[in-house]
């Protein structure tokens, strides 16, 4: 039983120093320039749609999942 108390407390302590690097804390708010909205679709309409996924194969397709 203490293996697994040192084992816990060894994984906490190495999550506690390799996730408190103060640059990646650091929040920045998002210029309000830098995002822009298209419609990439102008022809297509959603009413309940519940999923988009684009796989990862470089074909560029988007998968749209509406509810009926």
């Amino acid at each position: 039983m203490k293996k697994i108390g040192y084992l816990l407390g060894a994984a906490l302590l190495f999550l506690n120093f390799s996730c408190s690097d103060d640059n990646d804390l650091s929040l920045k708010p998002v210029p309000d320039n830098s995002v822009a909205l298209t419609n990439a679709f102008s022809n297509l309409s959603f009413s309940r749609p519940l999923d988009l996924q684009s796989p990862a194969d470089g074909t560029d397709r988007i998968f749209v999942a509406e509810q009926g």
